[in-house]
């Protein structure tokens, strides 16, 4: 993955340019990851963004279905683009936060489960961009004092 140059901006996305949305979300001042059932490693919950959906919305359905989140209020924290160097491809996406107030059962989904970190844990399943939005939207909470 070092092939991979990561380039974070303070300005949101236009909907027609993003691909991506990753979410961040704090519960009872824990990160909230997910591991999915093929794999052994934590991540944001993420997704695709849909052609008939905007950026927000994605990150909403994606959080759902990933958490089971349903009562959202996200707010932007940052857009990031990611440069695969090898054939100079560049993949745009916002990051969006929000702090949890409850936590539902996880139905039966291709997560196997939802967990709670007080800090970034070492087996992600992309560091090189998962550190960098933890600490973003870290630095974010502890500056609005929510952490």
């Amino acid at each position: 993955m070092k092939n991979i140059n990561v380039t974070f901006y303070n300005i949101e996305q236009k909907d027609n340019l993003a691909w991506f949305t990753n979410i961040v979300c704090l519960y009872k001042w824990k990160w909230v990851l997910v591991k999915w059932k093929w794999k052994t490693t934590w991540e944001l919950p993420w997704g695709h963004i849909e052609d008939w959906e905007t950026s927000l919305d994605a990150a909403k359905r994606e959080l759902y279905e990933e958490t089971w989140i349903t009562w959202v209020e996200l707010s932007f924290l940052c857009s990031r683009k990611l440069d695969k160097l090898e054939n100079v491809v560049s993949y745009y996406g916002n990051v969006y936060i929000m702090n949890v107030k409850n936590l539902w059962k996880l139905p039966e989904s291709e997560i196997e489960e939802v967990n709670f970190f007080e800090e970034i844990p070492e087996n992600l399943t992309y560091p090189f961009i998962q550190v960098d939005i933890l600490n973003k939207a870290k630095e974010f909470f502890k500056t609005n004092k929510i952490l």
